[in-house]
């Protein structure tokens, strides 16, 4: 298979985590005080986890610190990343490079969510995400997170700090370790890891910019007040709806030799495949266009009506700002697209130009809302369809509104609505299955509770 640009992209920052393994981390019994980030912080560790899967990156759920460190140390990696379930990102190149920078930008031991306890020079840790040396924290004896303990007087390290801070006046931007032992009243979370770090020399820091920006955290734990003031946060990740202007992945060849006989297609208005499929698929009569997105489903409908096709990416950059990341993505994969199409060269032209013997609908379509399915199903005449999902299964804004079992209990649904508008055996699916880390090519099967065990065997779903 020709590898494409996204492909290279993937390998190249996936490289940038060999040396991490990342722990996704659930706090049992612990009381989440809003409905709404209990539902969506599990549901985006179902994501996560299927997620690190998929892109082959090391990983483990686990309730606690010291078991991470074991399961990192048994994975023979040495770094453990962290990461608390209630955290929204996405695991991107942004994010994995300002990671990946800052690590080894010098010979860190610890770097997250430093905290000041503002008692006259001692700090503490937010655990949500951070990454430590796991190979560091074995030799030190470093196997918890301590509690906090607010009238506790104790002596250890003065730390030096920022006088700026990223907000308030306890998330400075630097720290730096002294020499100089002073008597504290009270110390906060992890303060025992950051006790070690004086101890042994070792070099830590905060976050950098990048990194704190590129992701978000629910507070799920610490009041019902803290909880509310978060909740938007959570509808905000959740509704994100960008256009894909280019395609991530590579037109698939198996579908094409499989598909030459099919006469309907139903894809979403996602990058120059939108167009490249139906022109593959020789006995395609009828395109159904579909989206959630209106904006992308006008893109795509007006290139269809206006778009002399011959130059992908010079249309785009003409017609849209490319690089307005609020409203498009995979724009860097534009010279990608405008490649697949121009390696057609005639035949893609003659089709181009006859393109209006086609039937071709364009129709907001959400797979996860019965209510939408009818405006396009409906119009498809019964006999062999090819269903693009893509990547539905494993769309990170969907994944805060529904677990992993739900969304495919949602298709369930859909495939026995469509089967029975468009006939039994007539309706095939291609796309992202994560579960099963494979993709569907073909009739899909009623999924059953016994195709959920694993997958309901993380922490947070036993719980």
């Amino acid at each position: 298979m020709i590898r494409t640009l996204h492909d290279d992209d993937l390998h190249h920052n996936t490289k940038k985590l060999n040396n991490i393994h990342i722990c996704l981390h659930y706090e049992a019994g612990r009381r989440v005080h809003d409905p709404l980030a209990e539902s969506s912080m599990k549901n985006l560790g179902d994501y996560q986890a299927l997620h690190f899967r998929m892109i082959e990156v090391s990983s483990d759920a686990v309730t606690g610190f010291a078991e991470g460190i074991e399961q990192t140390l048994k994975a023979k990696k040495q770094f453990m990343l962290f990461m608390q379930i209630g955290n929204q990102l996405d695991f991107n190149p942004h994010i994995i490079n300002a990671m990946h920078d800052q690590l080894y930008s010098k010979d860190y031991k610890f770097i997250g969510h430093v905290l000041d306890y503002r008692n006259g020079g001692s700090f503490y840790i937010h655990p949500q995400f951070f990454i430590i040396d796991a190979e560091w924290a074995h030799d030190n004896n470093v196997n918890e997170i301590a509690n906090s303990e607010s009238s506790k007087i104790w002596t250890g390290h003065r730390i030096d700090r920022s006088l700026e801070n990223y907000h308030g006046d306890y998330t400075p931007i630097w720290t730096r370790a002294t020499n100089e032992l002073r008597e504290f009243k009270g110390r906060g979370l992890g303060w025992s890891i950051i006790e070690k770090l004086c101890e042994t020399g070792a070099e830590f820091a905060p976050w950098s910019k990048e990194v704190r920006e590129a992701k978000n955290f629910v507070y799920p734990h610490d009041s019902p007040e803290t909880s509310l003031i978060h909740r938007s946060s959570i509808i905000r990740f959740a509704k994100e709806e960008r256009t894909y202007l280019a395609n991530s992945e590579n037109i698939n060849g198996e579908l094409i030799r499989k598909y030459q006989h099919v006469k309907n297609i139903m894809l979403p208005a996602s990058g120059a495949n939108t167009f490249l499929y139906p022109f593959l698929l020789k006995s395609v009569e009828n395109i159904m266009v579909y989206d959630i997105n209106d904006l992308s489903l006008y893109i795509f409908e007006k290139m269809w009506n206006e778009w002399d096709g011959i130059n992908y990416q010079k249309y785009m950059e003409e017609n849209w700002d490319i690089w307005n990341g609020r409203l498009f993505a995979s724009s860097h994969l534009l010279p990608q697209d405008k490649k697949n199409i121009f390696s057609y060269k005639d035949s893609w032209t003659d089709w181009w130009q006859n393109r209006r013997s086609k039937q071709i609908w364009f129709k907001n379509t959400d797979l996860f809302d019965i209510n939408t399915w009818g405006s396009s199903i409906n119009i498809l005449p019964a006999d062999l369809t090819l269903i693009n999902i893509s990547n539905i299964l494993y769309y990170r804004p969907t994944s805060a509104w529904y677990s992993t079992e739900e969304k495919y209990k949602i298709l369930n649904k859909f495939n026995q609505y469509t089967t029975e508008r468009l006939g039994t055996g007539n309706v095939h699916f291609y796309g992202v299955d994560p579960l099963n880390n494979i993709k569907f090519l073909g009739p899909v099967q009623e999924f059953t509770d016994s195709d959920f065990i694993v997958i309901n065997q993380l922490p947070w779903r036993k719980h």
